[in-house]
C-alpha cells in the first residue's frame, strides 16, 4: 500500500500552486457541491506522476479547514466524500460515452480528523502525469470561490487563459456541463428563465471569479447565447 499526503500545507505555500485535470474532465458533466469540489481540489493537489494504482491520498480536515478558510464539521466531511463515492463524470467523444466515478473508497480515520482516498483506476489516465489536453489552475483561488458555479466556471475558463481569445457557448452546452440541463431530458431543466440563470449562476461565477482569483472574466449574451 501506497500512501501520499500533504503534511501542514499554508495558505502561503500554496498560494501559486497549480492543479492539472485533463481538458476532458473540465468540461465533462457532472454535480457536485461546493464542499466537494475543495476535498476534490485538495485531493488533485496530492497527485504524482509516480504514484501507483491503489494509492491511498491522507485528506486532513484541519488542513482543509486552513486552507479554504471555511469551518467543517466531521459529519459534513463524511457526507461529502460518501457523495463524491457517487458522483459521475460523464466523458464524450465521437468515439465514446464514458460514466466513471472519481473515488474507488474514502475511509475514516477515527480520531485523527483524517480520511483516506483512493482514485478510480479509470479515471487515473484523466488525472496523472499529463502532458497534453489538459486544464491547470490556482489551487488557492480555486479554494477561495464560494459558490459551487465559480468553482466550475473556473476551471472551464482556465482552460483557455493562457490564449487570447473567447469563447462562444451554446446555452444549452453550458447549462449541460454545470449539470443545470439533462441532455436527455429526463431530469427538470434549472433556471429556465435567461435573466435567472445569468442573475444566479453567471454573474456571481464572474464576480467571484474576478474578485478572487488570478482571471478577469466577463460574458455577453451573443444570438441569445452567452458568452464567457
Amino acid at each position: 500500500m501506497q500512501v501520499s499526503d500533504l503534511t501542514n500545507p499554508t495558505v502561503s505555500s500554496t498560494t501559486g500552486l497549480e492543479i492539472r485535470q485533463h481538458n476532458a474532465i473540465t468540461t465533462a458533466r457532472y454535480e457536485m457541491t461546493a464542499c466537494e469540489m475543495d476535498i476534490v481540489f485538495y485531493l488533485l493537489s496530492l497527485l504524482k506522476k509516480e504514484d501507483r494504482v491503489g494509492t491511498f491520498y491522507r485528506v486532513r480536515v484541519l488542513d482543509l479547514q486552513h486552507l479554504t478558510g471555511r469551518q467543517w464539521n466531521y459529519q459534513q466531511f463524511l457526507e461529502a466524500t460518501s457523495a463524491l463515492r457517487t458522483r459521475e463524470y460523464v466523458i464524450e467523444d465521437n468515439k465514446r460515452i464514458l460514466q466513471v466515478g472519481l473515488l474507488a473508497s474514502a475511509e475514516y480515520i477515527k480520531g485523527e480528523g483524517v480520511i483516506e482516498l483512493e482514485i478510480s483506476e479509470k479515471i487515473r489516465p484523466y488525472l496523472i502525469d499529463l502532458k497534453r489536453n489538459f486544464t491547470s489552475f490556482r489551487l488557492q483561488a480555486a479554494f477561495s470561490l464560494s459558490s459551487k458555479y465559480a468553482k466550475r466556471v473556473y476551471q472551464i475558463v482556465s482552460q483557455w487563459k493562457d490564449k487570447s481569445e473567447s469563447r462562444t457557448f451554446s446555452l444549452h452546452d453550458l447549462k449541460v456541463m454545470l449539470a443545470l440541463k439533462d441532455p436527455k431530458g429526463l431530469e427538470p431543466e434549472q433556471y429556465t428563465k435567461v435573466s435567472m440563470f445569468q442573475k444566479y449562476v453567471l454573474d456571481v461565477a464572474v464576480t467571484q471569479i474576478n474578485q478572487h482569483t488570478d482571471l478577469h472574466i466577463g460574458y455577453e449574451p451573443a444570438q441569445e447565447r452567452p458568452l464567457v
